[in-house]
């Protein structure tokens, strides 16, 4: 009598829906809360269990294959069940919310638009957002629950945990290149300089070891989202953390023209509040901050790999 087959992986089969649905193996890593990588190989494995290929890969797009479609059909809906059940049992709890304090544009910029990933994985939580820049005081203030704030360095007086590396870059218009380059920091005295700091361009300057340069003019504005705005609408170029800006230059609406990254790097770090009633959804949330953290870095390398290869090999 023939040995029945093998189970198959659940962790497989929803790591291959999470890809399949949005045919992306870095969205799913995301939206599942692990690495690149791990998603890749849950793919592999599952497609040598089958013996078919679920995907037709052609260079860097994904598309599914006949067999992958059949198999989409009758999984995600099953996914889909589980998930469903699961919410039930859990709605029947009282609910669950977590207070974030962050910065006003690196939550607009770069927290809103991954917080969904970290929504389908515990929906149960409900999140509170509320933006400040006051520095970190003893603890976090009273009721919050993780506070973020990019630092120059991890102060002693704070259990502040690293998980997003971020140096200030200037960043442009690409038509303000194609009227006047900028190939060194010298180059910028041609420009309209924009930041939401009075002294951020004399203190990166006197860093990237440029003196006496003259701008030919400066807008500074309350935030630095509205200086990406200025920078995205040609009136300049701005001083952004890099995170905030990989998305656009990625996309090409902005320009990254100076190979700088380490002219002021100060990380991001989160603060978990010790006396947070919520420890455990504090410990899971600030686990998701570290996956997603590691995961832009591992983009934002890549990305400048692409833009200055020369300085990338050495």
């Amino acid at each position: 009598m023939p040995s029945p087959p093998a189970a198959v992986s659940l962790n497989a089969l929803r790591a291959f829906a999470a890809v399949a649905r949005d045919l992306s193996v870095s969205q799913a890593a995301r939206d599942l809360g692990v690495t690149h990588g791990a998603v890749s190989r849950q793919i592999s494995g599952l497609e040598n269990e089958l013996g078919v290929a679920l995907f037709d890969r052609h260079r860097n797009r994904l598309a599914l294959s006949d067999a992958g479609r059949a198999l989409f059909a009758d999984v995600a809906p099953a996914i889909e069940r589980l998930q469903t059940a699961v919410h039930q049992v859990r709605g029947h709890a009282s609910p669950a919310t977590l207070l974030i304090n962050v910065p006003p544009t690196f939550a607009m910029r770069w927290l809103i638009p991954r917080l969904s990933s970290f929504q389908r994985r515990r929906p149960e939580v409900e999140i509170r957002l509320t933006t400040g820049k006051s520095p970190l005081g003893d603890l976090p203030p009273s009721g919050v629950d993780i506070i973020i704030r990019r630092l120059q360095q991890r102060s002693p007086k704070h259990a502040a945990v690293p998980f997003l590396s971020a140096s200030l870059v200037p960043v442009c218009a690409p038509e303000l290149l194609e009227q006047q380059p900028i190939r060194s920091p010298s180059d910028l005295q041609g420009h309209v300089l924009l930041h939401s700091k009075a002294d951020e361009w004399s203190d990166w300057f006197a860093k990237a070891g440029v003196t006496g340069l003259r701008p030919r003019s400066e807008l500074v504005f309350e935030e630095i989202y509205f200086a990406m705005q200025a920078a995205l609408d040609g009136l300049g170029v701005a001083l952004v953390p890099s995170p905030l800006v990989t998305d656009d230059v990625a996309a090409g609406r902005l320009c990254m023209p100076l190979d700088l990254q380490d002219v002021d790097t100060r990380d991001y770090h989160y603060l978990a509040s010790p006396f947070s009633r919520r420890k455990d959804l504090v410990h899971a949330f600030c686990q998701w901050l570290s996956t997603e953290g590691k995961d832009s870095n591992r983009l934002a390398d890549e990305l400048i790999t692409t833009l200055f290869p020369a300085s990338a090999t050495g």
